[in-house]
């Protein structure tokens, strides 16, 4: 089946323990946030282990081959992989809170799922920031992959041997541009549209775009307000985000950007989790 699948690898959703030979020498724990048993903060403890016994393999596999290096994370913040035709591809970046790590480069990885081995052509990058990776910072159909950083939207035909950027990206998200407004959460496809949501500080409105995805032009946009934005979904025509901060479901039709009827919704409370 070629549909990018996301596979939510065992880490990434629980916290779950991992036990490597007795416990005085160190067992690995790890989370989404990249923490680990030793001191629980971002960026220590044990990272490539290459006796370790995590699984599926190909995760054993690329701290084998020490795809990042000696002491590196073997997960960075939220960040989720997709098995497509074949490969496992990973959009690495950091997503951590203090703004001045959000300019660190961001890459594309890919692996062959039967060997490990790394992908022709990869990794991608560096790119202008991390991947903003929440809920998953890259996506992939028709041969087509999708990655969402700090300040733009790249894409690259990867139907070839060497992937190539497509004509019209990396697109330029003019409202991260200043202050401490970024991507907060991944991107979507749906009916050939990439959408995602950029999140905001005190003094930056939050925005929901909607880009063409052949060519990166702008379907439509909306302007949240001060608003720390959700993740974004669709379904059935309709575009769906929660306003975090402000209580409120919002919806539009997916090809035009019309409001739908009867929304936003008020909802009571800081709404964390996405509307599906």
């Amino acid at each position: 089946m070629r549909s990018g699948v996301i596979l939510y690898v065992l880490y990434m959703a629980v916290f779950i323990c991992l036990t490597v030979g007795e416990a005085g020498a160190g067992n690995i724990w790890i989370d989404g946030m990249g923490t680990s048993s030793t001191s629980g903060t971002w960026d220590s403890g044990i990272r490539s282990d290459t006796e370790t016994s995590i699984y599926p393999p190909y995760v054993k596999r690329w701290e084998k081959y020490e795809w990042r290096g000696e002491g590196k994370n073997v997960v960075p913040a939220y960040n989720f992989a997709l098995i497509y035709d074949g490969y496992v591809y990973f959009g690495e970046g950091n997503h951590k809170p203090d703004y001045e790590s959000w300019a660190e480069p961001g890459y594309v990885w890919a692996w062959d799922v039967a060997t490990g081995v790394t992908k022709t052509g990869y990794p991608l990058g560096p790119l202008d920031s991390g991947i903003m990776s929440l809920g998953g910072g890259i996506v992939i159909a028709q041969d087509k992959l999708y990655a969402l950083t700090n300040h733009y939207v790249w894409a690259w035909d990867i139907g070839v041997e060497n992937p190539q950027v497509i004509n019209g990206y990396p697109v330029y998200i003019t409202e991260t541009a200043g202050g401490n407004a970024r991507p907060n959460n991944g991107l979507i496809i749906y009916n050939n549209k990439l959408l995602f949501a950029t999140s905001t500080g005190a003094t930056v409105n939050a925005y929901v775009y909607a880009l063409d995805a052949a060519s990166g032009g702008e379907a439509w946009k909306k302007d949240l307000g001060i608003i720390n934005a959700g993740l974004v979904t669709a379904w059935n025509g309709r575009v769906y985000v929660a306003g975090r901060t402000d209580g409120k479901i919002y919806c539009w039709d997916a090809e035009t950007g019309a409001d739908c009827t009867n929304f936003p919704v008020d909802v009571i409370g800081n709404i964390r989790a996405m509307p599906i």
